[in-house]
């Protein structure tokens, strides 16, 4: 079920279209598949509706994704209602078959012989959720709860005392959730609910806000042949993999472009290896731990390597990161 501002975009999108259609009868319908919305009738064509606030760089490759999840279970075409995303992201959207509409009704939409292009209007809407922007300490509570669903549950004295973080922290950020649905409030206590669309707030905020504070350095490999053998290199205690990497390890449905590891010694104890070298342009990117949950496998926890792939914007990427989710999800 849509929240009540998606519920305002959508009624807004209805009215921009019959606008720009001179008129026309659109109108808007409940869906019972829980993938969507809503779903918008324009004429002889029935859309299904994702609706969403805002779509950046940051979550537009999950974005993509859950549309084309959208379209492969309901078979119904897609159409992305949002208040406000950026001309160059719409783009995007439309060249990978999914049509979009913005709150101003600069839309690009096209299925059969049903095709609308507009753009220009000056759009007005106003994102609430940037004044209500997620604290670094959130966004890794929020892991936590994504990792283990019973830790929502939890009283604030053990949630602080596992995390680190502050009781009026921790208070804060289970208001803002419950604020957003995202938890409620039982007689047996607290738990996370819509996950779905709490890992998507997650990955973005994670991608947007945190990730790029972790950053350490860069390194490459000494050879293309150490490169090729990666998976030889004994990391150093306290390191591990991520993104690609991760996910090759975990599956092998990957083959890695990219090298993404994360520790918690310091980054030159990978030179130790004598694989690698100091390269600000370098394919390995080495990144600051921040999570407790140690592991032997030399993996970093699949959430976090989703993550990283999500961030990617490369189709193989994504893909690997959907294949991960599904096995979290067994």
């Amino acid at each position: 079920m849509p929240s009540i501002k998606e519920k305002e975009l959508i009624d807004q999108a209805c009215k921009n279209l019959s606008d720009k259609l001179g008129g026309s009868e659109v109108s808007s319908a409940m869906s019972r598949n829980r993938i969507l919305d809503s779903t918008i009738s324009v004429a002889d064509t029935t859309f299904g509706v994702i609706a969403k606030s805002v779509v950046m760089s940051s979550n537009m490759s999950f974005t993509i994704q859950q549309a084309k999840d959208a379209h492969e279970a309901t078979n119904l075409p897609i159409l992305l209602v949002l208040g406000y995303v950026q001309p160059s992201i719409m783009q995007t959207m439309y060249d990978n078959g999914i049509s979009v509409i913005d709150y101003a009704g600069n839309c690009m939409i096209k299925h059969g012989l049903l095709c609308v292009n507009v753009s220009g209007q000056k759009n007005t809407y106003r994102n609430d959720t940037k004044s209500h922007a997620l604290s670094e300490g959130a966004i890794k509570l929020i892991y936590r709860f994504l990792s283990d669903k019973s830790f929502v549950g939890k009283a604030y004295r053990t949630i602080s005392s596992e995390t680190g973080l502050s009781l009026g922290s921790i208070k804060n950020t289970i208001e803002e959730l419950t604020n957003r649905q995202f938890v409620m409030h039982t007689d047996k206590g607290r738990k996370l609910i819509n996950e779905d669309k709490l890992l998507e707030l997650w990955v973005q905020a994670y991608n947007q806000t945190i990730r790029p504070k972790l950053m350490l350095r860069r390194m490459s490999f000494r050879t293309d042949e150490m490169r090729s053998k990666w998976q030889e290199m004994n990391l150093p205690e306290g390191m591990l993999w991520g993104g690609d990497c991760g996910a090759n390890l975990t599956d092998g449905y990957l083959v890695p472009g990219s090298f993404e590891i994360y520790t918690s010694k310091p980054s030159a104890m990978l030179m130790t290896t004598g694989m690698v070298m100091p390269n600000e342009n370098g394919e390995i990117t080495l990144y600051q731990k921040f999570w407790n949950d140690d592991n032997d496998t030399k993996v970093a926890p699949k959430l976090i390597i989703y993550a990283d792939l999500m961030n990617s914007g490369d189709s193989r990427q994504i893909e690997a990161a959907q294949r991960l989710i599904s096995r979290c999800a067994k």
